[in-house]
């Protein structure tokens, strides 16, 4: 009898300590994402980044993870970050923080057209400006496409975005 109390004893002992111990252990958070707004000096224009973190992020991290940088975010960022929570629960995802770039725009695509016309074009080109089928699809005025912002961009992603980042 006093075998069996004995046994029993340290089964709970050890259950009780291996279960202390399993409260102790760093659990992966999944679906980790913040939302952040610049204001460039830069160029004027307000940016939305949305930022997806990896599972074992936390505040206190001492780890320097690689950046993925997307372009259209209002766009791009819900599937990125759908993706990787899939890829995070089954293991199959690398460590990276995924940060999308995204204008401010409530209910109309004008302003996302004209300011992304603006950064995402590498020269001016007046004909491209002024093309009727690309107003006509945004309802834009003549002159509301400004091509040839995409250096000026550059510096922005350069000098504010990646800093603010890290």
């Amino acid at each position: 009898m006093k075998k069996i109390v004995s046994f029993l004893l340290m089964t709970l002992l050890l259950f009780d300590a291996s279960f202390t111990l399993a409260q102790t252990t760093i659990v992966p958070v999944i679906n980790q994402k913040q939302e952040h707004v610049v204001k460039s000096s830069i160029n004027g224009t307000t940016y939305n980044l949305s930022v997806s973190l990896p599972m074992h992020f936390s505040k206190s991290d001492t780890t320097h993870y690689p950046v993925l940088y997307l372009l259209d975010g209002g766009l791009a960022f819900p599937v990125a970050h759908a993706a990787r929570t899939s890829l995070d629960l089954s293991g199959e995802m690398e460590d990276v923080i995924i940060v999308s770039i995204e204008y401010q725009w409530e209910q109309s695509l004008v302003p996302w057209m004209t300011t992304r016309w603006k950064d995402y074009t590498p020269s001016k080109d007046e004909k491209a400006d002024a093309n009727p089928a690309f107003l006509k699809m945004f309802d834009l005025k003549a002159g509301a496409l400004a091509s040839g912002g995409g250096p000026v961009f550059l510096e922005v992603l350069k000098n504010e975005i990646i800093p603010f980042i890290d």
